[in-house]
């Protein structure tokens, strides 16, 4: 959509390859028009679905309102005094209001009746031959394209099935298109009554089941996250899609090998953060297990070692407080000068060394 000189809406002809040229188009075609008629307000006026006592149609031009409904026996305005002659303006504002939104709506779907015709194939322009109205042409065009209720059932059943076996992409873009693509699709199969899609009892389970399948081969993390939650409890198809988008994002964010047991933690897929930059020196600290059982971090990233950095609300278990004490025992003498450093820091947790007997 963009605004002309004026400041009224015009909508943009479809590209060349995607003119109307047959049913399968239709779809697709008639909701470029949709949206953008619903943008600018004229969608009642040209909907092709609704009959003609049901459509919207402009009113016929209102004449200037004279004098005499002010003073019935006015001639012109000089016969109104100057009480009645601020009432009679506020009709002329009023008429001159409705006639400027008259005119609007009237360049608008003049446009879009020129639209129309340029968004539709040569060879099938001659169907539009004497209809000049923009709803007059999309009327014609339902009547040459638009499929049925069963056919049109059966035809997003096709694009269903085939949006389940379509090839995940790689690239975070072409990821986006697609989860784009399977909300749009599931919205047209649901509205249509899609057995695939809509069952009475499990409402949505199917679809999200279906995308599921969809997304395994590329996730199957996600998949089995996903497939054992919907088992306990509801949950919506768009809730799915967001929480898997989100994932390529942080995954493309991070790097592309995110290792499972970074995500499993985390709960329906979201990744673990990056190793920072002194994680990834590649020293003997990073490959060892921290004290307190984490492989996740090291020694002063550590809450049990290092009071500063713990969270408001986060409080040390007992039982690996022990953990952490016995494993210092049992380090080297140099790594336990290391924890030692660490600890004494200022800010630095202190560690609890229990009596052996609890060891």
């Amino acid at each position: 959509m963009e605004l002309d000189d004026a400041g009224y809406g015009c909508i943009m002809a479809v590209p060349v390859d995607q003119r109307l040229g047959s049913a399968a188009q239709w779809s697709v075609w008639i909701d470029h028009f949709r949206c953008a008629a619903r943008t600018v307000g004229v969608w009642e006026y040209l909907d092709p679905a609704l009959s003609d006592r049901e459509i919207k149609t402009l009113p016929e031009p209102e004449k200037e309102p004279h004098p005499s409904l002010i003073f019935q026996n006015a001639r012109d305005v000089a016969d109104l005094t100057d009480e009645e002659y601020p009432i009679y303006h506020r009709l002329l504002t009023e008429n001159d209001r409705r006639e400027a939104k008259q005119k609007m709506l009237a360049r608008q779907l003049s446009g879009f009746s020129e639209v129309i015709t340029r968004s539709v194939v040569v060879e099938h322009r001659h169907l539009l031959g004497d209809e000049y109205s923009a709803r007059q042409k999309l009327v014609k065009l339902a009547m040459a394209f638009a499929l049925d209720e069963v056919t049109r059932t059966e035809e997003l059943r096709r694009q269903w099935r085939q949006m389940i076996e379509s090839r995940h992409p790689s690239d975070l873009s072409a990821i986006e298109v697609w989860l784009t693509g399977w909300m749009s699709l599931y919205g047209k199969a649901l509205a249509a009554g899609v057995p695939d899609v809509c069952c009475q009892h499990t409402p949505e389970k199917f679809a999200i089941r279906d995308f599921l399948r969809a997304v395994q081969p590329h996730d199957d993390l996600f998949y089995s996250t996903w497939m054992d939650k919907i088992r306990l409890e509801d949950a919506t198809f768009e809730e799915v899609i967001s929480m898997y988008r989100t994932r390529r994002r942080i995954t493309e964010l991070f790097g592309k090998a995110t290792p499972v047991e970074n995500t499993v933690p985390t709960l329906f897929g979201y990744p673990a953060p990056p190793p920072t930059q002194d994680t990834a020196k590649g020293s003997e600290e990073n490959q060892r297990t921290c004290v307190c059982g984490s492989t996740q971090h090291q020694w002063k990233q550590c809450y049990y070692l290092v009071k500063s950095i713990r969270p408001d609300r986060w409080r040390p278990r007992p039982n690996v407080e022990r953990r952490v004490a016995k494993a210092i025992k049992q380090l080297s003498p140099s790594d336990q000068k290391k924890i030692a450093k660490i600890t004494n820091d200022k800010g630095a947790a202190h560690i609890a060394m229990p009596n052996t007997k609890e060891l």
